[in-house]
């Protein structure tokens, strides 16, 4: 009968009497697993791939001929009290633009003072946005953004009395990738233990205890002489 087995049988017998060897193999396979995850990383897709029909061929054309669309971000300067009539705004304005024109993450910094700005003023004049790009393809824009992000937390705190805030495409990216990641590290956490409690359990209870048992057994000796 022995030899009529296939390999998942043989595989679940021997299971069943090392069950500590097969639950530290496949413990040790799940945490090698999740490291090479790790290293390895994610591929994400392209803004081609992500669409569909028209808009997609449109993404496809523009990939094809080199041009490239940069992540748009903002930075929100805003007062309760000052408009952008006030000095004060004015050179918060300027503090800003100036500090991310100097960072080698960003291009094509536009404040709204600027010629062609004003559509970037709030109707009352107590909110205004500082446009610019993060440089490089935006499919790794929120791997950079980092650096910007902290720029702009402590332009916020160079500026009481006003919100400097940043937001767009990069910085949303980053904040959803941050949060997924520590979503997956506490399932990892998790999921370890109780695979290897489940593990612990099938393998140590049900077959290690069963199978030998029955092995030994006459009736099972006889119902397997009978089946070969």
């Amino acid at each position: 009968m022995n030899g009529t087995q296939n390999l998942a049988a043989r595989a679940g017998r021997w299971s069943a009497a090392h069950w500590k060897a097969a639950t530290l193999a496949w413990v040790a396979f799940v945490v090698v697993a999740v490291v090479l995850g790790k290293v390895v990383g994610t591929v994400k897709l392209t803004d081609a791939e992500q669409a569909t029909g028209e808009a997609a061929r449109a993404q496809a054309i523009l990939q094809g001929a080199g041009f490239s669309q940069p992540a748009a971000e903002n930075v929100l300067v805003q007062s309760r009290s000052r408009t952008v009539a006030d000095p004060a705004f004015r050179a918060t304005i300027a503090r800003v633009t100036a500090k991310l024109r100097t960072l080698p993450e960003v291009q094509n910094v536009r404040s709204p003072l600027g010629r062609g700005g004003a559509g970037a003023i709030s109707q009352d004049s107590h909110s205004v946005l500082v446009e610019f790009s993060i440089a490089g393809p935006s499919a790794k824009a929120d791997s950079k953004v980092q650096p910007v992000l902290d720029t702009v937390d402590r332009l916020q705190q160079q500026s009481p009395g006003f919100t400097v805030a940043e937001f767009g495409f990069a910085s949303a990216n980053k904040e959803l990738t941050d949060t997924l990641g520590q979503d997956f590290r506490k399932a990892e956490q998790l999921s370890v233990p109780i695979t290897f409690l489940i593990l612990l359990f099938a393998f140590g209870a049900f077959v290690a205890a069963g199978v030998p048992v029955c092995s030994r057994s006459p009736q099972c000796s006889a119902r397997s002489g009978s089946r070969a």
